[in-house]
Order: C-alpha cells, then sequence, then structure tokens
C-alpha cells in the first residue's frame, strides 16, 4: 500500500506562516512579566462594539485574549486594573469589579500563582442608588467577587466625569476627588508592593486626594498601581526620581511628606509641565493599528490552515 503524505510545500508553506507571525495569536507572552507601560485596547469579535483597556502599569506573567473574555496568568505582585470605558457589565473569577461614574472597572493584585478571567458582555452595568441593597439583578450593578482575606476591605467607588462618545479613542478621566482621609494615622513603617492593611488604605485614598492615583481602587493592598503612583508622589514633591534608592516604596523621607499632608502643612509644589495631548493621540492610533495587524494575521493563519487541509485531502 502507497503512503499517502501531504506535500512538503504546504508543510513549507505553514512553517514559513508561523514563523512570520510568532505565537498563537490570542496569546500574548514573553520569558518574563508582561509589563502594560501604556493603557491597551482589547477587542472581541463575539461582542460587537465592546472593548476592554488595560490601564498603564499593569503586571501579569502572559494574558490570553478570546471572543468573550481576557485571562491573566498572574504571580505574586502581579496587578491587573481593567475598564470599560461604555460601562459595560463584566465577570471576574476573582479580585474587584466596580461600576460608576458613566464607567466600569476589575482589577486583581495576586500573592500567588493564580489566573484572573474577565467576561465582558454588551449588557450596562447599573450604578448603585443609595448606601444599601443588595441581591437580584443577576450581578448588575457594583460587585465584588474577591478570594477570601483576614480584614475584608471595601471597594471604594469613584465619580469622576464621563468622557464624550467622541473621545473614547484618547480616554480622559477625572481623578476622583470625592474620597477622604479621616482620623488618620501617622505613617511609621516601610511600606512596599506586597504590604497589607489599613496603612496601605490610608495611603491609597492619601494618593486619590493628591491626584498622583487616577485609577482609585483603594484594596489595603501596595501593588503595582500603588506603586506608580508613590513613584509620582515622590517626584511631585521632589523626594526621589527614577533610580534614586527607594523609589516607589514608603520610605523615611516619603513618610515625612505624608504625614506632613496627613497633619495639614501646606505642600510645596513644583510646576510640572503638562504633557502633549498628541502623545495620547499616537498612541491610540498605534493600539489600533496593532490591533487590525494582528486581525489580519489571524485570518492568514486560518487560511493557510484551510489551504492545507484541502491539499491534504486531495492526495489521500
Amino acid at each position: 500500500m502507497k503512503e499517502k503524505t501531504v506535500p512538503y510545500f504546504v508543510v513549507l508553506v505553514l512553517l514559513v506562516a508561523f514563523g512570520v507571525l510568532g505565537v498563537p495569536l490570542a496569546t500574548y507572552a514573553a520569558a518574563n512579566d508582561v509589563t502594560f507601560s501604556d493603557d491597551v485596547t482589547l477587542y472581541f469579535p463575539s461582542v460587537s462594539g465592546v472593548t476592554l483597556m488595560v490601564l498603564g502599569g499593569s503586571t501579569a506573567e502572559s494574558y490570553t485574549v478570546s471572543d468573550e473574555s481576557v485571562s491573566f496568568t498572574m504571580q505574586d505582585t502581579s496587578s491587573v486594573s481593567v475598564r470599560s470605558l461604555a460601562g459595560k457589565q463584566l465577570s471576574v473569577n476573582i479580585g474587584t469589579f466596580s461600576c460608576g461614574g458613566g464607567f466600569s472597572s476589575a482589577s486583581r493584585t495576586s500573592t500567588a500563582a493564580e489566573t484572573f478571567t474577565i467576561t465582558v458582555s454588551n449588557t450596562d452595568c447599573v450604578e448603585p442608588r443609595g448606601g444599601g441593597g443588595g441581591g437580584g439583578g443577576g450581578g448588575v450593578g457594583t460587585a465584588v467577587v474577591s478570594t477570601p482575606a483576614a480584614t475584608p476591605t471595601p471597594v471604594v467607588t469613584a465619580t469622576p466625569t464621563p468622557a464624550p462618545a467622541t473621545q473614547q479613542t484618547t480616554p480622559q478621566v477625572t481623578a476622583p476627588t470625592t474620597i477622604q482621609v479621616t482620623g488618620g494615622t501617622p505613617f511609621t513603617k516601610r511600606l512596599a508592593v506586597g504590604s497589607k492593611g489599613s496603612d496601605v488604605q490610608q495611603l491609597q485614598e492619601m494618593l486619590v486626594n493628591d491626584g498622583v492615583y487616577p485609577e482609585g481602587i483603594i484594596s489595603g493592598t501596595y501593588g503595582q498601581l500603588t506603586r506608580k503612583a508613590v513613584q509620582k508622589f515622590q517626584e511631585k514633591y521632589g523626594i526621589a526620581k527614577q533610580g534614586d534608592p527607594g523609589y516607589g516604596d514608603v520610605g523615611p523621607n516619603t513618610r515625612v511628606k505624608l504625614n506632613q499632608v496627613l497633619e495639614g502643612t501646606p505642600a510645596s509644589v513644583p510646576t510640572v509641565p503638562t504633557a502633549p495631548a498628541q502623545g495620547a493621540e499616537q498612541a491610540a492610533v498605534r493600539v489600533q493599528l496593532e490591533t487590525q495587524i494582528r486581525t489580519l494575521q489571524e485570518q492568514l493563519v486560518a487560511l493557510l490552515a484551510e489551504l492545507a487541509k484541502q491539499l491534504q485531502s486531495q492526495v489521500q
């Protein structure tokens, strides 16, 4: 009996295609952690018109985008925050989800290896009314799904002014201004990534009020977003800059300034020039182009796979 084989040129075409395209297109990973230095927009083919923005500063081991969900492979100290500027309902398996101010968001800061999955939908989430209520609505509204912790920490929903629909390509989110630090306790110990507790929660609230923590996630856990906000605080008051020891940690000099703010001491803030808006527009255009390229690559792989299947059936 004559042995049937796939023509060599078909194998060659597939090898060339995958050599050009790299790993499967729905998975984005590297040997080291993935760091989102800028906001990145994700698109979901099965949920028309729905996008998610991964906020700059997020970190993960890898992430995978499917037709209607995105999964982040997390390690200890990994921290991911995403936002739906259209205010869509997001289902999470762990972490937190909140709805308010015209947008919805989900986040997770990990202390061990785990997978953080977010499923999107075309359903608008509903902002909470009043201070109570719970139960029904199929999870629509402000929801919190979290792994058990020794001390539960509340999720504080900010109320920024939503950007007009025509400006979603370059989102401008107003920093929350409604959180107030009451009964503040002076900072006495060093805080860094991985720290937890009421002092971290107080730190996050102060960073929101100071305008250096636009994400506004009050979790009581010192993650990458909190570290990034502390770095902005240190640069704002001339405490430290990139490359300096303790940059991003709450050390002695940073504690002095935080305690001065707690006591109501006027802060001397250097004038910082505003970055041109053109940079944000260019970043948004780049993200759109990258998304279109990934879509074309995925279609090319599908066509090549179908071609190989047809050719194989012809030689059998």
